[in-house]
Formats: C-alpha cells, structure tokens, sequence
C-alpha cells in the first residue's frame, strides 16, 4: 500500500478573523494557541499561529533530586527546581503571506519555527492522543 501525506495548512482570508484557546491541567500542565488572519490589500492577506504549551512533569528523577538539593545548598546562584524526566515546554509560530496579483497567479509564501525542550514522552500516548 502506497500513499501521501499532504498538509494544507488555512490559507489567510480576505476577512479578520481569529481564535483563541487556553487550557491548563495537573502537574503544570498549561497551553495556549490562537490564529490571526487580516487582508493588507485587496490582494495581499496574512495569517499568524502561534502555540505554547509547557508541563512540569509527574516523573521524579531522584537522582537529579538528590544532585539539585546538594546544589542548591553549596550554590548561591539559580538552581533548578524540577527534576522531572517527563517535562516539556515547547513554543511554535507560523507566519503565512498570500499574494494573489491575478485571477491566475497566486503566492503562498510560510515561515514557520518549533522550538521544543522536553525529556521523555511516554506521557504523550496516554494523556495528549
């Protein structure tokens, strides 16, 4: 069996439109994404994603307790507070200009950035799906 995957992400609109999602859970967890799309011109449209999400983690890492407790009574400067091995803090963006000069040419130009930190994931399979 033989198949593609094909994204389409949405595409700016000639209208102002926008959404806006929060959400928070145990153990820190915390997101928030939203979408903004505007025209500039008859013929000319942008569109802004951005997401973050973060979460502290349930899984104690008692080495690293261990190691942060030692650290935090010999060192006066920032110490770590978690240890969890399950954290994750990622925050994304998506930049999309539409350029539609004639009825027959159009110009879809996207940057987009994923900056992710996280330890193990294991978590994700079970709570996010």
């Amino acid at each position: 069996m033989c198949g593609a995957l094909i994204i389409n992400s949405k595409k700016p609109s000639d209208e102002v439109e926008g959404r806006l999602r929060v959400g928070t859970g145990d153990d820190g967890f915390f997101e928030v994404n939203g979408s903004l799309s505007a025209p500039v011109s008859d013929n000319l449209f942008l569109r802004f994603s951005g997401a973050h999400s973060s979460y502290d983690g349930s899984i104690g890492n008692q080495y690293l307790n261990r190691v942060f407790d030692a650290a935090s009574r010999a060192n006066t400067g920032n110490v770590p507070s978690n240890s969890a091995m399950d954290f994750e803090e990622n925050n994304a963006y998506r930049i999309q200009m539409l350029w539609d000069p004639t009825d027959t040419t159009s110009v879809n130009l996207i940057y987009s950035n994923n900056d992710l930190e996280s330890g193990s994931m294991w978590y994700r399979n079970i709570y996010r799906m």
